[in-house]
């Protein structure tokens, strides 16, 4: 009997991509009490032991203003040019972790043929979830909810779409969805298990009729998304019915 394997859903929204871990929104809000707490030390001293009239006020904030001004923007300086290096690193290293959730992807072995598309997206899920901490099923952006997304992977947002059993129908569809998906999410996935386009047809045909189909859906992406849409194939039919 099928056992729906277990995962945790939250309920999720159209996030905004942080580039910096943890630690690092530490060390940044560290440094920001810091400033603002010898800001106030200042103050504090001025008001302490001085006494001040009209003219040492206006001269006080002459100079305070300007230290605060100058302060902030060296915070955030500071800040940007951190949050910019780790980007960039984030950047340079986005293809080796494109080519290892693929990787991952094709490690997963369903327990069997299914006739319903939710039976591979639950133990699919269920397999990825021990090695993304951010992912999500089903979640929405603007109307649309492909089958799983991984968030704030390294800057991306990925999204995955299932079909199980794989058939010309679901594929007339993947044109609309590739356009849906993009740019809501920065990377697709489209992974596709029990492929059989024609029933009555043979292994060998029914790959030359999904390499057509395939080609041709390709062909009518936007040449700025066809590097962000990847079709893994986990494997064709081997029976005809």
């Amino acid at each position: 009997m099928y056992k729906k394997p277990y995962y945790k859903k939250r309920k999720t929204s159209y996030r905004k991509k942080y580039y910096k871990n943890n630690n690092e929104f530490d060390s940044d809000k560290i440094f920001a009490i810091w400033i603002l707490s010898l800001l106030f030390a200042l103050f504090w001293i001025y008001k302490k032991f001085v006494e001040p009239n009209l003219w040492e006020i206006v001269f006080f904030l002459k100079i305070f203003i300007p230290f605060i001004i100058v302060s902030w923007w060296i915070i955030y300086y500071y800040i940007y040019k951190k949050n910019k290096k780790i980007e960039e690193e984030n950047i340079k290293n986005t293809p080796d972790f494109l080519l290892k959730l693929e990787e991952n992807i094709k490690l997963f072995k369903p327990l069997e043929k299914w006739t319903k598309e939710e039976h591979y997206q639950n133990w699919l899920i269920g397999f990825l979830s021990s090695k993304y901490n951010d992912i999500d099923i089903e979640e929405t952006r603007n109307y649309v909810r492909p089958d799983i997304v991984i968030n704030n992977t390294i800057i991306w947002d990925i999204a995955i779409e299932i079909k199980g059993p794989t058939n010309m129908q679901w594929l007339s569809t993947l044109p609309d969805k590739i356009n849906k998906y993009l740019p809501k999410w920065d990377y697709l996935y489209v992974v596709l298990f029990d492929i059989n386009i024609v029933n009555y047809k043979t292994i060998e045909e029914n790959i030359e009729i999904y390499n057509q189909k395939k080609s041709e859906i390709l062909s009518n992406i936007s040449e700025n998304k066809k590097d962000k849409v990847k079709f893994i194939e986990m494997w064709f039919r081997k029976e005809n019915k």
